[in-house]
């Protein structure tokens, strides 16, 4: 048995100023999807079965629109 651990960020189109500054999405969500979705596949082709780990905090209200941003690409997913 092996694990691979892929370490990253939330994949969509977003930035930021400073760790505590607003962030903004620079696409709209359908935009993301595309992305996302070539990314996933790439992924899943890749390694195969994929676990997501969450380590935003949903308190801070910039990790919370990424997490809820990642929530709804998965779901469209």
């Amino acid at each position: 048995m092996s694990v691979t651990v892929i370490w990253g960020s939330v994949p969509c189109f977003w930035g930021q100023s400073g760790l505590s500054a607003e962030l903004n999405f620079s696409r709209t969500i359908e935009m993301d999807q595309v992305a996302f979705q070539t990314h996933l596949k790439d992924l899943l082709n890749l390694y195969g079965k994929i676990v997501w780990i969450n380590l935003l905090d949903n308190r801070k209200k910039h990790e919370l629109s990424l997490i809820q941003r990642f929530e709804s690409l998965i779901k469209m997913f």
